[in-house]
Formats: C-alpha cells, structure tokens, sequence
C-alpha cells in the first residue's frame, strides 16, 4: 500500500504507472502465497499490473523518441509544435529530399510507406 500512496504522489505519468505496475504486481503475489491463496484478487493484481506495465511502456516509447540531425533539424524548425513521437511517425511516411540550385530535386531517403519522392 505504501508503493500505492507514493505513486499517487507522482506528477509523471511514467514513474506513475512504473510504481503502479510493481505494487498490483507485490499485491498479487501476496494474495496468492497466502495459506489458502486469494485466487481473484490474486488475478486481478495480476492483470492490473500486466496493463500498468504495458502503458508505461507505451509512454517511454513515446517520451524516448531518436531523432536523427536531419529529422532533429526539420522538427525544430518546422514542426516544432509537433510531438516528437507524431514527428518520427509522420517522417517515416515521406520522403527526404534536397532541391538543387538548378530546381532539380533530389530524393536523399524514401520513406517506408511506399510513397514516392515528389517529381517536379
């Protein structure tokens, strides 16, 4: 319970659920290694820890973004108001490419979705 009171305390959503996911997983266990053990609670700090688990992972996939210096670069000057993790999901669906002085554009990386690089 006192993992409980301090997760409550938490203002981080990931440190919340991290903590979250060890006490349901603690509460579990104890109400299963009891003399006749407490199948439901058991089983129901089971999952509870198994979803508090599996949201914080989704939050530090998000939060824990690698962006490379062209990404990095485009993102601060362009999408800054853009969530990283929207950014590195919207890149991946294009294409990166350079004009040329000449107006020639250059297809430097072909995003993994299948479009093309625009042809001028």
């Amino acid at each position: 319970n006192g993992c409980r009171f301090a997760a409550l305390a938490q203002s981080d959503l990931l440190l919340l659920q991290g903590i979250m996911s060890v006490a349901s997983g603690a509460n579990s266990m104890y109400n299963f290694l009891q003399p006749k053990p407490l199948l439901t609670p058991a089983l129901y700090g089971a999952a509870f820890a198994v979803f508090s688990a599996a949201i914080a992972a989704k939050i530090a996939r998000e939060r824990f973004v690698q962006l490379t210096d062209d990404e990095a670069r485009i993102h601060s000057e362009y999408f800054d108001g853009l969530e990283r993790s929207s950014f590195k999901r919207l890149a991946a669906a294009g294409a990166l490419c350079t004009a040329c002085s000449s107006g020639e554009v250059i297809s430097t990386r072909s995003g993994t979705s299948g479009l093309d690089a625009p042809s001028y």
